[in-house]
């Protein structure tokens, strides 16, 4: 009898924990890509995202990045620059993660109690 609802409570708390731990990792990515903005303004957005996929960590797979957005945006270098990053100009970054894969107890009629995006956006000044 007491089992089960040991076993429940054993089972929520590490679901918990793993989606905590994914939160914090997606805001520990987002911070780090925005300091490496700020002291490299002349990165492009590929090559940030491919920054920050390097430092993830192993249970966060690259397919679950959603979305990830620099402002202002840099898809190309001109004469080895960011035109709309300036020194003194503000940039953000925002990254949205589908912590869907890492669900293990099951949703039931399609209702989940937690979100499976996990979401952040971080400011800085360029230097």
């Amino acid at each position: 009898m007491i089992l089960p609802l040991f076993l429940v409570t054993v089972l929520a708390s590490l679901q918990l924990a793993l989606l905590g731990m994914m939160r914090y990792e997606v805001k520990y990515l987002t911070s780090l890509a925005a300091r490496q903005l700020a002291i490299t303004p002349d990165t492009t957005d590929g090559s940030l995202l491919a920054f920050v996929l390097a430092q993830n960590m192993p249970a966060m797979s690259a397919g679950g990045v959603t979305t990830f957005t620099t402002t202002p945006a840099c898809t190309a270098l001109t004469g080895g620059h960011c035109t709309g990053r300036p020194s003194g100009s503000e940039v953000s970054v925002q990254m949205t993660y589908d912590a869907s894969t890492l669900y293990f107890i099951p949703n039931f009629f399609g209702f989940s109690l937690i979100s499976t995006t996990v979401g952040s956006h971080v400011s800085i000044l360029v230097e």
